[in-house]
C-alpha cells in the first residue's frame, strides 16, 4: 500500500527528507515528492521494485549514480544521489514543475510540427551532450520527457546504465533486469539490436528511440501500435514501419524524411550522432503563423482595418529572452554558382550559434564569412557583440546600436544609434567608436563593396540617401511614396544597383520587429534612379541582399511563413520568372551573405507573453509577486479583467 512504502521510506530517509506526497504515472516504479530539511527544497524520490533490489551490487549501483549526476546540461534533469536500504532503492533529482511529454500527448494526441520539432531538437541537444559524456540513455519515450517552462528536459539519464552495470557483477542465481522487465527499454521505443538483446548496443539506439517519439508526436502514434510487448519487440526487427506522412500527409516531406531515417533498422543507416539529427531538424523548428496580407473590399467598401502593429516593449523583449538565435547557413559551393538558367542554389548545413537571453537580430556576417555581428536587445538597452562562426565567446564592441554593418576590408563595423540618431563607425574586435559627423538623422547604412560610399534611410521620413564614406555629398536618390519610406538598402557586387524595401518602415528600427505588414521590394541602378519593383506588395518582403552574380535574396512571406527566397532579376531591372523559395520553415527576420556567396547568416526571433496577476495595493508593494493566469507558447497582447472579480 502507499503509506506502508511510504513510511518505510521516510525511515529509510530519516529526518533529511519530510515526504510531501506521492506522484502518479510513473509504470512500476514509486515517485514521491519530498522537502530536503537542509536546504529546504523540494527534491523528487524515485523507489524501484521492490524486488529489483536483491539482485543489484548496491555500492556499484550507487557509484553509477554519482558518474550520472555529473551530466549538468540545461535540458537534463539531473541525478542528485542515490541510497537503498533492504528492498528499497532509490534516487533523487530536482523537483521541476511541468508536465510529462505523454501527458501533453493524451490530452492533444498529436502536435503541431513547430512544436513537435523543438522538443525533438532539445532531446537531441541533450542527448548530444551525454553521449559525448559516455552516457547513453536507451529508455527515452514520452514518460522520461519533462515539459517545463515552454523547454523539454529529459529525465532518468544514466539509470539504464547504473541497472545494468550494477546487476553485471551480481550472482546468476538472482533476478536480472530482463527477467523484471525494467531498465532496458520499453518495447514500443526500442531499437531493434535493443529488442534483440544485442550486448552492443550505442547511442544509435537513442537515435532511434527519439524517432520513435517523433513518429507519435507528429502521427499520434507509435510506428507499431495495436501490437503485444512480444509483436512490437519482433516488428522493430523485422518490419518496416508506414511511413509517418501516410498517417500525416501535412507534414513537411523533409521532416518525415528525417523521422524516418532515425527508425533505420541498421544503426549504420540512421543518423550517427545527435548533433547530426539536431542540425536536420532545424529548419522544421521555427515555423510561425501566416500572416494575412490587408485587402480592400470590392464594391466601394471601406478596407479592412488591419490589426495594430506589433509594439516591441519591455515586457515583451524580457519574455522573448532566450529564445533567438542566430544561425550560419552553408550553401553547397558547387551548386552556388548563380548559372543564369535555374535556382543552382541548395541550402546545405545549419548552425545556430547563439541563443542567449535577450533578444538576438540584425545579424550581419563578415566579408569572409567568419564571423557574425548582430544586436541584443532588452529592456533597457541594446548591444552589438561580434563573435567568430566557429566558436567562441562573443565580444561587445558597442552599445545602444542597430544595424551593425561590415566594411568591406572587415576591420570595422558601422551602426546606427537609434536613440541618438547617429551613426557611429568601431573597429570590429572592439575599441573606441567614433561618430560619423556627416550620417546624422540616417539608420541602416550600407557599405558600398569598394567601400567610399554608404547608403541609408533617412529617419525623419524614410527616404534612401548616399553619401561618401565619411556622411559628405550627401544625396537623396529615392524619396518617400505615400509615406511608407524605403529601409535596409543594399549594394550588388559591381555598386551599381541598390535593392532596398519599401512600406513596413518600422519593422527595422526596434521599435515593431515583429510587424508583418506588407512590404515590397525594389531595385534601382545608382546612375538612373529609376526604381523597380520586383516582388509584390500584399506580403512581408524584406531584407534584401545580391549574391555574387547578382541574383536577389529576400525575406518573404509568400509563402506563409517568414523564409527566404530568390529573384533573378533581367538586363531592365524587372524580375525575370517567379522568385524560389530556398527554405521551408525558417522563419528569419533578416538575412546577411558573405562576400563568396558560400555562407548566408540570419536571425530568428519568437515571442510568448501570457497573462500574470496581483491585487492591486492599498500602498505600493516593493517587488510584487505575480501568478500565472495563462500558459502556453502564444502571444497575448491585452486583457480584460471581468467587474465580477470585485464584488464581495
Amino acid at each position: 500500500m502507499t503509506s506502508d512504502l511510504q513510511s518505510q521510506l521516510q525511515e529509510v530517509l530519516g529526518t533529511s527528507y519530510r515526504i510531501d506526497r506521492e506522484l502518479g504515472g510513473a509504470g512500476m516504479s514509486r515517485v514521491f515528492v519530498a522537502t530536503e530539511a537542509e536546504l529546504d527544497r523540494q527534491v523528487v524520490i524515485k523507489v524501484l521494485p521492490p524486488d529489483l533490489a536483491a539482485g543489484i551490487n548496491i555500492d556499484r549501483f550507487r557509484r553509477e549514480i554519482q558518474l550520472a549526476a555529473r551530466l549538468q546540461h540545461p535540458h537534463i534533469v539531473p541525478l542528485l544521489a542515490a541510497g537503498a536500504k533492504g528492498s528499497l532503492l532509490y534516487y533523487t533529482m530536482p523537483f521541476i514543475t511541468g508536465e510529462n511529454l505523454r501527458t501533453r500527448l493524451t490530452r492533444a494526441r498529436e502536435l503541431p510540427v513547430q512544436e513537435a520539432t523543438k522538443i525533438l531538437r532539445e532531446v537531441a541537444d541533450a542527448l548530444s551532450y551525454a553521449h559525448e559524456q559516455g552516457v547513453v540513455h536507451r529508455d527515452i519515450k514520452p514518460e522520461n520527457i519533462l515539459i517545463s517552462g515552454n523547454h523539454a528536459l529529459v529525465l532518468d539519464f544514466g539509470v539504464s546504465k547504473a541497472l545494468s552495470s550494477a546487476t553485471s557483477e551480481t550472482s546468476t542465481e538472482g533476478p536480472t533486469l530482463t527477467s523484471l522487465g525494467i531498465a532496458l527499454g520499453t518495447p514500443s521505443y526500442m531499437a531493434p539490436e535493443q529488442a534483440a538483446a544485442d550486448p552492443m548496443v550505442d547511442a544509435r539506439a537513442d537515435i532511434y528511440a527519439l524517432g520513435v517519439v517523433g513518429y507519435e508526436l507528429l502521427s499520434g502514434r507509435t510506428p507499431f501500435a495495436g501490437l503485444n510487448q512480444q509483436q512490437t519487440l519482433s516488428a522493430h526487427i523485422t518490419t518496416q514501419p508506414t511511413p509517418v506522412s501516410q498517417h500525416r500527409p501535412g507534414i513537411p516531406p523533409g521532416l518525415a524524411a528525417v523521422i524516418m531515417r532515425c527508425l533505420e533498422k541498421h544503426p549504420s543507416d540512421r543518423f550517427q550522432n545527435a548533433d547530426d539529427l539536431h542540425a536536420a531538424l532545424e529548419p522544421y523548428s521555427m515555423t510561425s503563423g501566416a500572416s494575412a496580407p490587408s485587402t480592400v473590399a470590392s464594391g466601394g467598401m471601406a478596407p479592412t482595418v488591419a490589426k495594430p502593429p506589433f509594439r516591441w516593449t519591455p515586457q515583451r523583449i524580457a519574455v522573448a529572452a532566450g529564445i533567438v538565435g542566430i544561425i550560419a547557413t552553408g550553401f553547397i559551393a558547387s551548386t552556388f554558382a548563380f548559372k543564369r538558367e535555374g535556382p543552382g542554389l541548395i541550402v546545405g548545413n545549419t548552425k545556430q550559434l547563439t541563443n542567449d537571453p535577450g533578444m538576438e537580430v540584425h545579424a550581419e556576417i563578415s566579408p569572409d564569412g567568419r564571423m557574425i555581428a548582430y544586436t541584443v536587445s532588452t529592456a533597457t538597452n541594446s548591444t552589438i557583440y561580434v563573435r567568430q562562426v566557429g566558436g567562441g565567446r562573443a565580444i561587445p564592441v558597442a552599445d545602444s546600436g542597430f544595424w551593425p554593418r561590415w566594411s568591406p576590408d572587415g576591420s570595422k563595423i558601422l551602426y546606427s544609434s537609434i536613440r541618438f540618431g547617429a551613426v557611429y563607425s568601431v573597429p570590429s574586435l572592439g575599441g573606441a567608436a567614433a561618430l560619423v559627423p556627416g550620417l546624422d538623422s540616417l539608420a541602416g547604412c550600407s557599405y558600398s563593396h569598394s567601400g567610399d560610399r554608404v547608403v541609408c534611410t533617412r529617419l525623419s521620413d524614410g527616404a534612401l540617401v548616399i553619401a561618401n564614406s565619411t556622411g559628405g555629398d550627401r544625396q537623396v536618390v529615392e524619396g518617400t511614396a505615400n509615406g511608407d519610406g524605403t529601409s535596409t538598402p543594399a549594394w550588388s557586387p559591381d555598386d551599381e544597383l541598390i535593392a532596398f524595401t519599401r512600406g513596413n518602415i518600422q519593422y527595422f528600427f526596434g521599435e515593431n520587429i515583429g510587424n508583418l505588414a506588407p512590404s515590397s521590394i525594389w531595385v534601382m541602378r545608382v546612375d538612373e534612379r529609376k526604381p523597380k519593383q520586383i516582388s509584390d506588395n500584399t506580403h512581408l518582403n524584406v531584407s534584401p541582399v545580391f549574391t555574387s552574380d547578382g541574383a536577389l535574396l529576400f525575406v518573404s512571406t509568400l509563402g506563409g511563413n517568414r523564409d527566404v527566397y530568390m529573384q533573378r532579376i533581367s538586363g531592365d531591372l524587372s524580375p525575370r520568372g517567379a522568385a524560389a523559395r530556398l527554405t521551408t520553415g525558417l522563419n528569419p527576420h533578416t538575412i546577411s551573405i558573405d562576400k563568396s556567396g558560400t555562407t548566408l547568416a540570419y536571425s530568428v526571433f519568437s515571442t510568448v507573453a501570457n497573462i500574470w496577476s496581483h491585487p492591486i495595493p492599498a500602498t505600493p508593494v516593493e517587488n510584487p509577486k505575480f501568478r500565472q493566469i495563462t500558459f502556453g507558447n502564444q502571444t497575448i497582447e491585452s486583457g480584460t479583467i471581468s467587474p465580477f472579480a470585485f464584488r464581495t
